[in-house]
């Protein structure tokens, strides 16, 4: 009778032949992984291959895609291939816990790389994707992981090699949009959590100072509306606009809620439903990654500013320049306040 120690050997022995064998056209396991990252967080991480690769369940043979299909191999193509890449996200889906497998994957398989990871809020840094980096840790089992954010590839305190956490501030500021200028890399990834509400300015830096070729940035986020700042990401020319619908999810397509224990699930797809009604813009948000054209509490609405926009061309020249004489009437201004963290107290 075989033993279950002869058959975990057996099985490690399978293993170790289909590396090899995978290697055959590769010079090392590093390049390999650089452009098989699914095949790192599998081997390295320990993570269930279905898990990302949403197809290898049978029951996606006839699934109806609601979002972007196969949404997280679309995210790790995109970045393997060197591209950046937009996520607009259902909550639920593990979008934070794929980001800290991507931080692994990239750390690893490209040597002195930097990986950085931005949220508005420390908070919302530390208990999200560097709390998922920490539960990975143990299996990744590389470098030195620091309480701080950092966690470093080699002994040398002064080596760039290392992820790092950055908080960006829900308000920006000439402090931290100069610090996120200061980011530099051979190979540089950049990951933004909570996009819709880090500052554009910082954004802006640190777009700007991905300027090698192997500088990628990802951004994720559950949207708030279609001006918000990680909207406005995802549609740009040079990014790879990914949408991740709830409805796409293993635990939904096989009925199923401990496929992925603790994910989305019909209960509660049903308990938002409830709350803010059927086919609304935070429901469409919330479990569509859908983004709606405004956000629900906006006080200038975006119908009246392209309406106001119609109506400025009507003052418009040949020459595109303002006629004062064509304006008749009384002057107003809208302002649209309380813009933070705070919300309404902001106002005065």
């Amino acid at each position: 009778m075989i033993s279950q120690i002869q058959i975990a050997a057996h099985a490690e022995i399978e293993l170790r032949k289909r590396r090899q064998e995978r290697l055959r056209d590769y010079s090392t396991q590093r390049s390999f992984y650089q452009t098989h990252p699914l095949e790192f967080l599998a081997d390295r991480l320990g993570i269930i291959p279905e898990t990302i690769n949403w197809e290898l369940f049978p029951q996606y043979v006839d699934h109806k895609w609601d979002g972007s299909r196969n949404p997280f191999m679309k995210v790790l193509e995109t970045l393997a291939d060197g591209k950046w890449c937009g996520v607009e996200s259902a909550t639920g889906v593990g979008k934070t816990f794929l980001g800290a497998a991507i931080t692994l994957w990239f750390l690893e398989s490209f040597e002195n790389s930097r990986v950085i990871t931005t949220a508005p809020k420390a908070d919302q840094l530390f208990s999200q994707i560097w709390g998922e980096i920490s539960k990975l840790f143990p299996s990744f089992n590389k470098g030195t992981l620091l309480s701080s954010g950092e966690l470093r590839m080699t002994n040398d305190p002064l080596s760039l090699w290392k992820a790092e956490a950055f908080v960006a501030g829900v308000q920006t500021n000439e402090e931290s949009t100069k610090k996120a200028q200061g980011f530099h890399a051979e190979h540089m990834l950049i990951i933004l959590e909570e996009t819709p509400g880090i500052p554009a300015p910082t954004i802006a830096a640190l777009q700007n100072t991905s300027g090698a070729p192997h500088n990628l940035i990802l951004a994720f986020g559950n949207p708030d509306h279609q001006l918000d700042n990680l909207h406005r990401f995802c549609v740009q020319e040079n990014v790879v606009h990914v949408r991740i619908s709830a409805y796409d999810h293993p635990n939904i397509v096989l009925n199923n809620h401990n496929i992925i224990p603790g994910a989305a699930s019909s209960v509660g797809i049903q308990r938002i439903i409830s709350r803010f009604g059927q086919d609304t813009p935070l429901t469409l948000s919330r479990t569509r990654g859908i983004s709606p054209a405004q956000s629900i509490d906006a006080l200038i609405k975006i119908e009246w500013c392209i309406k106001a926009v119609e109506e400025f061309k009507k003052f418009l020249d040949e020459n595109n320049n303002v006629n004062l004489e064509k304006i008749i009437g009384d002057k107003g201004l809208g302002v649209d306040v309380a813009n933070s963290e705070f919300g309404d107290k902001a106002a005065y």
